[in-house]
């Protein structure tokens, strides 16, 4: 059985935002570097880079939980 495109990008979005909160969001917590076309904004190991780890994390799971929804 072969699998739609759009199926299989909703399936290569779940396994990215799956990446993300093992790997990722937790190495976060550590600091971390964001990349805009206007330059790039550095986040130090702080309470602030932890902060902003548990808000992408929470973000992350409302995403999948919906998304998981819709998924059959």
């Amino acid at each position: 059985m072969t699998s739609s495109p759009d199926s299989l990008r909703a399936e290569k979005a779940l396994e990215q935002k799956q990446y993300a909160l093992t790997r990722q969001v937790p190495d976060m917590a550590h600091g971390f570097t964001i990349v805009t076309a206007y330059g790039e904004i550095a986040i130090a190991r702080s309470a602030t880079s932890k902060r902003i780890a548990e808000l992408v994390e929470k973000m992350l799971l409302d995403e999948l939980a919906i998304q998981t929804k819709r998924t059959p």
